[in-house]
This record gives C-alpha cells, structure tokens and sequence, in this order.
C-alpha cells in the first residue's frame, strides 16, 4: 500500500485519507490517459484508490484499525483484512476466508463475535 505514515487509524485521519484519495483519482485518470493504446499496463493507483476507499469505509465502520503489513490492516487485534481484495483472516492462522462487503465482514464477524 502507498505510505500513509500512520499506524493506526481513526476518524481523525479520514481528511488525510480522502486528499489522498483525490490525488489517487487524479494519477488513475492520467495514468490511463497516458496509456490508452496499450493493451494492457499495469495502474497502481487504481490499486491504491481501492485500497484507500476499503480503509474509509473501515474507519467509518467505528473499528480499531492498526497498519499490519503491506496492504494489510489489524481490525480489533484479532482480525487481519486485505484492503485490495475480499479477503480476511484471524490474527495467527493462515486459513483465509472471504466476506461481500464491508458491512457483511463488521455485522457478521466483528460485531457478532464481540456480541
């Protein structure tokens, strides 16, 4: 993931995230604009604005989300969510799972094992 600087998150951060993610916009446009005879190529900030538009969408979710890898985050010191794809884990096991969307991963995981 592109730096941020920050190891964890809070609704503090949502102004930094969102310039972020406006600039991210702006490179994907360009960047598409700059390749558009090619065939294929490869666009990280279409990458990045996905990943940056997940981590919003945590943040507003009211978690307690820390940086763990590369596009990595640590969700309540128990769960491990990829911010590109669909995917999570529980900390220290290696079996990961999918989930639909945000809301289905908190309502179904989170909450329900916090409840």
């Amino acid at each position: 993931m592109m730096n941020l600087g920050l190891d964890k998150f809070t609704k503090k951060d949502l102004p930094n995230l969102e310039s972020k993610l406006t600039i991210a916009k702006f490179n994907l446009a360009k960047c598409d604009e700059d390749n558009y005879h090619k065939d294929l190529y490869s666009n990280h900030y279409e990458r990045d604005v996905r990943r940056i538009e997940k981590l919003i969408s945590l943040i507003h979710e009211d978690l307690e989300i820390e940086d763990y890898k590369s596009g990595l985050v640590l969700i309540d010191k128990k769960f491990v969510v990829s911010l590109i794809d669909n995917n999570w884990r529980v900390l220290n096991k290696n079996t990961w799972y999918k989930h639909r969307d945000i809301k289905h991963f908190v309502n179904n995981y989170i909450r329900k094992d916090t409840a």
